[in-house]
């Protein structure tokens, strides 16, 4: 099967630093296709859309691993060919449009910079582009909000504007990292919308990261559940929801109104596996650790068909 993307054992470190912020991450992406990442803050979501776009802070570092575009590994280009790439072929909604836009440019000024960089359109021909991206994203009357700055716009606009600068350029992946999470519901929902539009319009492939169990259920195919830097289970969406394996996947959905009884995280997950004692990532907060978690690290295995999980006694 040939797929958009591919991470094979991907792992990134602070430099001094043993401890790893992502550990052995893999999974892929096919054309076309919805892939959901969920997990707590600090989980390491964020960190693997950076790792993808080549974006890491200076004082991190990829110590091993593949991140294949189309069967190219992405961590063998250089800086200026990966600019090249970063934004045309593969490109990113982050959560926070207000401070993600340019406060001094107009929106008009902002979109103009990545058509011409990356498809040399500039002039009539790169305005009418904008003006037809911003009309696909639901931005009303486009010809008079490209003038508008950032702080002129709604919080609905402003991230439709964020969307429109991630698809001009056509890009095969696009990632949104937590797209909605400053929005009300109704703006929430409509965004959701525009996306999976996008995708079956387009075939656009789109990696949706969030914390949100009822965001993910209606919009995503499969998803990764991420703990500590870790994947600790892949699934189809119906698959998960309807038989989660993981401790911590079925904490997680214990909080969630969807799935019987809510309770929640913060006291249901006990104590934090930070003191680095045991092998398994979540020993010290599942209910019933087995003795095998504290000599040797699980790997993530396929217990079912297309359905992965990093547990002993899951698996």
């Amino acid at each position: 099967m040939q797929y958009v993307l591919e991470v094979k054992d991907l792992t990134v470190k602070q430099k001094g630093s043993f401890q790893p912020l992502l550990k052995d991450i893999s999974f892929t992406l096919k054309k076309g296709e919805i892939l959901g990442i969920l997990g707590e803050s600090g989980s390491g979501k964020s960190l693997t859309a950076l790792s993808i776009l080549g974006l890491l802070p200076k004082e991190l570092y990829y110590e091993k691993g593949q991140i294949l575009f189309n069967g190219m590994n992405l961590l063998t280009l250089k800086e200026d060919e990966f600019a090249k790439l970063r934004g045309k072929e593969i490109s990113i909604i982050l959560q926070d449009p207000l401070s993600s836009l340019n406060p001094v440019l107009s929106i008009e000024e902002q979109l103009s910079e990545m058509v011409k960089f990356h498809l040399g359109l500039n002039g009539k021909e790169g305005k009418e582009l904008i003006i037809k991206t911003l009309r696909e994203v639901g931005v009303p009357d486009p010809e008079l909000r490209l003038k508008n700055y950032p702080h002129e716009l709604s919080g609905g606009l402003r991230q439709r504007v964020m969307i429109a600068m991630g698809i001009v350029c056509s890009p095969q992946i696009l990632i949104a990292d937590e797209p909605t999470t400053a929005l009300d519901l109704t703006i929430q929902l409509q965004i959701i919308a525009l996306l999976k539009k996008l995708n079956q319009e387009k075939g656009l492939s789109l990696i949706f990261i969030t914390h949100d169990l009822g965001i993910l259920r209606w919009l995503a195919e499969r998803i990764l559940v991420y703990y500590r830097g870790e994947i600790l289970e892949i699934a189809q969406t119906r698959d998960l929801f309807s038989n989660p394996l993981h401790p911590y996947t079925k904490l997680l959905f214990s909080s969630y109104p969807g799935k019987g009884e809510r309770i929640f995280l913060a006291n249901t997950l006990k104590g934090d596996s930070s003191n680095g004692l045991s092998y398994c990532s979540f020993y010290e907060r599942c209910f019933h650790p087995c003795d095998k978690s504290l000599r040797e690290a699980p790997a993530l295995m396929e217990v079912q068909s297309e359905h992965w999980v990093r547990c002993f006694q899951s698996a």
